[in-house]
């Protein structure tokens, strides 16, 4: 393709040469005529007439000078234009490949975008099909404009329906004035634009299989505003990111998962106590921690097997998580933790009777360190205190149950041993 384009330019510049070659040598001809008339016995007409097509070669000649010289400067402006392009894209493509971290590479790559397009806004929205909506995912704004994704995190997908089939319809689309596209647009869509001081808007489509999944927005291009092969390039590598976000995502929501409960793993746990420990010293207010030990464990494992007591565990979790969805860890076998900051202790005090009177109807049998504090400085300490109150609640059960051994185990037996014997 290079080799036929330097073929042709060599082929136009020959072309040139021998063009102005015989212009010039026409034009002296024509001069030589009209300075040596007397001697050349040529008649006066004829020198009037060979001096005026000699003006109108001269005035062609300088046109045509005038005209390469436009073309040259075009040529200039395009070649300047690409290297621009391709100097702004190789930037965009080593922003995402070289930052590890994919929100600010993302971050780093609108701003890019934004400056190429002297934009007021660059942005990603993606789609979620399941509960219908688009949100926006990521947000550049220049200077002095104002941001506006906290208040487009979830916009009916409705809103934007006649966008979505001009991206199946034309891919990429460019609106040069919203004003005339009020009547096309949903009117929800139109008054959201204009309170941002949207008057144009280039936007192409996120694709990941054949699926519109989302697209990358520019709002008030002021340059290259045509130019979606850029941004259509840019989609891909922004795909590329996102679909590595959601890898790490996925890893790291596996990572700090437990498999059997799907409860906060020790993991997490352990993450959770250095982040407070970085801060040590730190007054942590309003805490509450409820540690947490299952009964008759290891007699449901030897009884009926490991099946029945991974059940058992899964029970006593359904059990937690239900009152506290959001703050319990599973940090060994049949131990739990609930790790509750600035909740209120009377709040506090309710869940956990709650969450006592649910595991009893359940006929799970747990012992209990529950712990509250207004201030507390170190939280290693608190965690100590409601484990040694566990234990103390645990010694207590037992002892309960060596003292009156059939009857107890008949009322705390798990619901799987319960219904064993009951048939």
């Amino acid at each position: 393709m290079e080799n036929e384009m330097l073929d042709q330019m060599h082929k136009k510049l020959v072309w040139k040469i021998i063009i102005q070659f015989i212009w010039i040598l026409c034009i002296t001809a024509m001069i030589v005529c009209i300075i040596y008339e007397g001697i050349m016995q040529v008649h006066r007409n004829h020198v009037w007439a060979l001096g005026g097509m000699a003006l109108i070669l001269l005035i062609t000649y300088f046109i045509w000078n005038l005209h390469t010289l436009w073309e040259l400067f075009e040529n200039k402006t395009k070649v300047e234009n690409e290297l621009e392009r391709s100097s702004t894209l190789i930037h965009c493509v080593t922003e995402l490949s070289a930052n590890q971290d994919v929100n600010e590479a993302i971050n780093h790559l609108l701003e890019i975008i934004n400056q190429y397009f002297k934009s007021d806004r660059t942005y990603i929205f993606e789609i979620d099909e399941e509960r219908q909506i688009v949100h926006n995912s990521y947000e550049y704004a220049a200077k002095g404009v104002s941001k506006e994704i906290e208040n487009l995190n979830e916009v009916p997908i409705q809103i934007i329906a006649s966008w979505i089939k001009k991206f199946e319809r034309e891919g990429s689309f460019y609106i040069s004035n919203l004003d005339l596209e009020k009547d096309r647009e949903d009117e929800r869509a139109y008054e959201c634009l204009k309170a941002q001081n949207v008057n144009s808007l280039l936007a192409v489509p996120l694709i990941r299989n054949r699926e519109i999944i989302g697209f990358i927005g520019v709002d008030n291009p002021r340059k290259n505003y045509r130019d979606f092969p850029f941004l259509s390039s840019i989609q891909f590598f922004i795909m590329n990111r996102l679909d590595t976000k959601a890898q790490q995502e996925k890893l790291q929501y596996l990572s700090y998962r437990d498999a059997l409960t799907n409860l906060y793993n020790r993991n997490r746990y352990m993450s959770v106590l250095e982040n407070y420990g970085q801060n040590k010293g730190q007054l942590i207010r309003n805490v509450g921690v409820v540690y947490m030990d299952l009964n008759e464990l290891k007699k449901v494992n030897d009884e009926q097997g490991h099946e029945a007591g991974d059940s058992y565990i899964r029970r006593a979790a359904q059990q937690i998580v239900a009152v506290f969805p959001e703050h319990t860890y599973r940090i060994g076998g049949d131990e739990f933790v609930v790790l509750y900051p600035e909740i209120k202790q009377a709040e506090f005090e309710y869940f956990v009777s709650q969450l006592q009177k649910n595991a009893k109807e359940h006929q799970v049998n747990i012992s209990y360190g529950v712990v509250w504090k207004e201030m507390c400085e170190n939280l290693e300490d608190l965690l100590t205190e409601a484990d040694k109150k566990m234990y103390e609640d645990k010694k207590l059960y037992y002892s309960n149950t060596k003292h009156n051994r059939r009857g107890q185990i008949e009322r705390n037996l798990p619901l799987c041993t319960a219904e064993k014997k009951a048939m």
